[in-house]
């Protein structure tokens, strides 16, 4: 709720309670007062809005809030403050008016109130826990809270209590209790105004989810003070009631004589003292305050107003809860780790020069001598930070007897130091003390705030806190040695003395894309890919980790980083692609509708500072891929008036799963009448769903097309049209028509029709018929006659020797009735250079009806191989009519094998040192009746393989000369040569 707000409710609270408060600052002086893991969450204090957010951040103000605030002494007052403490006041009073006589319908309504409101008696805030894992609270939490507690407050008959609790707030704003506790507050005499309190909620067992809040609530539970008793015995309801209706007629009756006069009186009080704090004309508060008297009235029956006031008089001085500074941080421990934000340090100092974030357990404190310099180191950073602000709250304590009669002063300086620099010094004069109160009296925390600029803290460094008295204490040298002690308590409880300070990531480590990370959208199994740049001032190694990504996002998506760990030096740009992927495995129309999000997190860390970024996508059909797959047939020939049908086949394959209607359309190019035949028309087709639809085409009986363009168009439920096209080729006019037409005008011309009527056509295709029949055949008996014809005697088949040839006589014979001239020619099927052809005779002149023989010689040559063949064909060609014939034999080889033998054998030089090269010569002959292909040569030492030569080829009766290098090792060389 605003100020202007509060102020409006509870401005006429102010007025009516005036005369009664007076009361309270005009009583006689008797009446007076005397001046594991765990995560702490702090309250804070927020312009007067009791229903504060709770955070892990201590606070570092000096100034301390009090709370339900004090109204004496009243030079200390603030005045709107109390104004917003009144306005509570109020509508707690209203609150419980209303929820009279509805207890247990709704459970939890008034903390509901208190939650929208604020209490005036308490203080309470929310945590919302952002973390991705469900936690487990078991243990006990722990409310650490500094109580200030008023002169009658402190004994056993007037004691006040205070009562904690711990509450989560469901989604509609009801909070359900899960443990609460109260306790007398037991302030020690002597020990100063304001003290710390322990209270223990034992054994809390609660299921943290993510986005759960809990509500923490302080409330004060005042004891009946001596001002109550005086205000009982002092003020009458009749008579209060009756001062109120009074003044509700002198504010509403404007007839009346007196009523200007004090308007004028009203207004210029108003101008000058109140209305600064309201924020209202006069007028407004006018009718503000009448109304207001009605309410108060209306709810108390013009009964119990007197209690009311009783009430808020004990409130007033009764004990109260001291919050939101450093040196009074009230605060909940929690038995969890709630998460670890590395820019807000707490660092305690310990025995040993120590300073580390472990709070202190021990409830005796630790001293150390101020007479001397005293420094405590932080551990080192792992990573550079800007230090942005720093306070220390330190617990000392001193006895001076110079300070006792007020000569000289005493200063403590606190040094705040990186490694050996200075960055700041904050110095502090201690109060006057005696001896009496000091030895009773803890001591009471002393804060110092570092002021500096933005200091930078690389990796591998430390901070270092010294304390020390200051050096320009003015005393005088006679009574030095009287002074007592300067001591600093620590490491414990209860003097947890200790730096606090606040951290910024540098900006030597940057992230950077030429998109919006947040704006991208995808469909259920696709994803989305954005690229990042990612630069740095320094050489680092780079670490990129996902934050915020939950156990429930975690089962839909997939968030996968192109690069999780890479090194980088200084001044480059690496780019990195960060894909947000959908794990969805089929179609849900939810997460559609909803536009089913993911927001996720990413930490680009290094030695040098770390940058965060955060990326979203959101499942949405505007992703959508709209596509199909086409079966579509081969074009078809389609007769003159005839129809046939085309088979299509689809297939819905757009991006997302998503299930789609589709329209079918088809056009002929030239209007030919089309037909679509589609069964699944109004319903979906899932996604991978393949279905038919049919499409026939009918041609006319006469035209002149000779083809058509059919246009399929396909068009989506969402609007996307897919189109295919088919060529129709259209046949020509039957043959037998064309064939019988012809005929039959042809008839007509020979006038055969006037003979033979309607048989003229027929019996003009039997007489054709018959003459190209006889054509045929003298055109066949042409291309059968034979003008030669090649034998072989006795046999086109023949296997030799390496060193024999076969010979093959083959009978040339002219089948014509006259002279022919042939060419002769051979021809080898596979030419190779292992076989040599030769035939006696390249041309020929053969007598009609007469036969010659001519002899061709096929022979091996050095070069044949073992499984060599020889396809040689003999043709014989007669020049003058372009025709020829052919006959082919085959040769093949028997018993060809090469023999491979090394001789010759020569190493040089002949004698040799280890190392040396040595060359080895030697011959390699084939002795065989073939050629060797393909020979490797391997030249072993010892049974080691030193060297070969390969790829070597030797024809039969050959050898090739060979030298192969090698090294000469220690002692006997045994050389082997072996041929592969």
């Amino acid at each position: 709720m605003s100020l202007d707000r509060k102020l409006r409710t509870c401005f006429i609270t102010f007025i009516l309670l005036a005369s009664a408060l007076s009361m309270l600052i005009i009583l006689p002086e008797t009446a007076k007062a005397e001046a594991t893991g765990e995560t702490v969450l702090y309250f804070h204090y927020a312009n007067g809005d009791m229903g504060t957010l709770m955070d892990e951040k201590r606070p570092l103000a000096d100034n301390y809030t009090v709370w339900p605030p004090k109204l004496l002494p009243l030079k200390s007052v603030d005045k709107e403050e109390f104004a917003i403490w009144l306005g509570l006041w109020a509508m707690d009073g209203l609150t419980d008016s209303e929820l009279e006589g509805m207890e247990g319908l709704f459970d939890g309504l008034e903390e509901m109130m208190e939650i929208l409101v604020g209490s005036p008696l308490g203080i309470s805030a929310m945590y919302e826990y952002y973390g991705e894992d469900t936690l487990e609270i078991n243990g006990d939490v722990s409310f650490n809270l500094f109580i200030m507690s008023e002169f009658f407050s402190k004994f056993d008959t007037f004691r006040d209590s205070i009562k904690v609790s711990i509450s989560t707030i469901d989604a509609v704003g009801m909070p359900s209790s899960i443990k609460n506790k109260t306790v007398d507050i037991e302030p020690k005499w002597f020990k100063g105004e304001i003290q710390s309190i322990n209270v223990i909620l034992e054994d809390v067992e609660h299921t943290l989810e993510p986005g759960d809040i809990l509500y923490f609530s302080v409330k004060i539970i005042p004891g009946d003070k001596p001002i109550g008793d005086f205000l009982e015995e002092s003020i009458d309801d009749e008579e209060l009631v009756e001062i109120l209706e009074d003044v509700r007629e002198k504010l509403s009756n404007e007839s009346s004589i007196e009523y200007q006069s004090l308007m004028d009186f009203l207004e210029k009080f108003y101008e000058n003292h109140i209305a600064d704090y309201t924020g209202l004309n006069f007028s407004d508060a006018k009718n503000c305050t009448v109304e207001m008297i009605d309410t108060v009235l209306g709810f108390t029956n013009g009964t119990n107003v007197t209690s009311i006031i009783i009430d808020m008089a004990n409130a007033l001085r009764s004990s109260s809860i001291v919050y939101g500074s450093l040196a009074y941080d009230s605060s909940v421990t929690l038995p969890v780790v709630l998460g670890d934000n590395e820019n807000y340090k707490t660092y305690y100092l310990h025995e040993n020069n120590v300073m580390d974030k472990d709070k202190p357990t021990s409830d005796t404190s630790s001293k150390a001598d101020l007479k001397y310099s005293q420094k405590w180191d932080t551990p080192d950073l792992t990573r550079s930070k800007v230090l942005t602000d720093a306070s220390a709250k330190l617990f000392i304590g001193h006895r001076d007897i110079l300070r006792l009669f007020n000569i000289g002063k005493t200063n403590v300086v606190a040094t705040l130091m990186y490694d050996a620099e200075e960055i700041a010094s904050c110095e502090k004069e201690l109060d006057k003390n005696s001896y009496l109160f000091n030895s009773l009296k803890s001591p009471e925390p002393i804060i110092f705030n570092f002021e500096f600029s933005d200091k930078e803290i690389t990796y591998d460094s430390h901070l270092s806190l010294e304390v020390s008295v200051g050096n320009n204490s003015k005393r005088i040298n006679l009574f030095d040695r009287l002074r007592r002690d300067y001591r600093l308590y620590y490491d414990s409880t209860e003097c947890n003395s200790y730096l606090s300070v606040i951290f910024e990531d540098t900006d030597h480590i940057q992230a950077d894309s030429s998109v919006d990370l947040t704006a991208g959208k995808t469909v259920l199994g696709g994803s989305i890919v954005y690229a990042v740049d990612v630069t740095s001032d320094y050489s680092d190694n780079i670490e990129i980790t996902i934050g915020d990504f939950s156990e429930d996002e975690q089962q839909k998506w997939n968030v996968i980083v192109s690069d999780e760990e890479f090194s980088i030096s200084a001044g480059e740009t690496k780019t990195i692609e960060i894909t947000l992927e959908s794990t969805a495995t089929e179609y849900n129309e939810d997460d559609y509708t909803n536009e089913d999000t993911l927001d996720v997190s990413f930490i680009v860390g290094g030695k040098t500072g770390r940058y965060l970024f955060d990326a979203s996508t959101k499942i949405s059909m505007d992703a959508v891929e709209y596509d199909v797959v086409f079966s579509a047939p081969q074009g078809m020939n389609i007769k003159h008036g005839e129809n046939d049908t085309y088979i299509f086949y689809i297939k819905n394959i757009n991006t997302g799963f998503v299930p789609d209607n589709y329209e079918i359309k088809a056009e002929s190019e030239h209007n030919f009448n089309v037909e679509v035949e589609y069964e699944k028309f109004g319903y979906n087709v899932e996604y991978d769903e393949k279905v038919q639809f049919n499409i026939t085409v009918y041609i006319p009986r006469y035209t002149d097309i000779k083809s058509d363009m059919l246009t399929v168009t396909v068009i989506s439920d969402y609007g996307e049209e897919f189109i295919i096209t088919v060529n129709t080729t259209i046949g020509s006019p039957n043959v037998l028509e064309k064939i019988y037409q012809f005929f039959e005008e042809t008839a007509k011309g020979l006038g055969l029709d006037d003979v033979l009527g309607d048989f003229a056509p027929y019996f003009l295709m039997l007489m054709l018929f018959m003459v190209l029949f006889f054509i045929v055949i003298i055109i066949i008996i042409i291309l059968k006659k034979k003008f030669v014809k090649l034998v072989v005697c006795p046999d086109n088949v023949k296997e030799i020797g390496p060193d024999d040839e076969a010979v093959y006589e083959i009978k040339i014979v002219n089948p014509t009735s006259y002279v022919q001239n042939y060419e002769l020619k051979t021809e080898e099927v596979n030419p190779s250079a292992g076989w040599d052809v030769s035939i006696d005779k390249e041309n020929l002149l053969v007598e009609p009806k007469s036969e010659q023989v001519v002899t061709l010689v096929v022979k091996p040559t050095d070069f044949v191989k073992p499984d060599d063949l020889a396809e040689v064909k003999v043709i014989a060609i007669v020049p003058e009519r372009q025709k020829s014939s052919s006959i082919s034999t085959v040769t093949t080889l028997k018993d060809g094998k090469p023999a491979l033998k090394v001789v010759g054998v020569f190493h040089w030089p002949k004698k040799f040192k280890e190392g040396q090269i040595v060359k080895t010569s030697f011959k390699l002959e084939n002795n065989g009746t073939a050629s060797a292909e393909n020979i490797t040569v391997v030249l072993y030492v010892n049974c080691e393989e030193k060297n070969k030569v390969e790829g070597i080829a030797i024809p039969r009766g050959g050898y090739a000369d060979i030298e192969i290098p090698w090294v000469a090792v220690k002692g006997k060389n045994k050389v082997h040569i072996e041929v592969v």
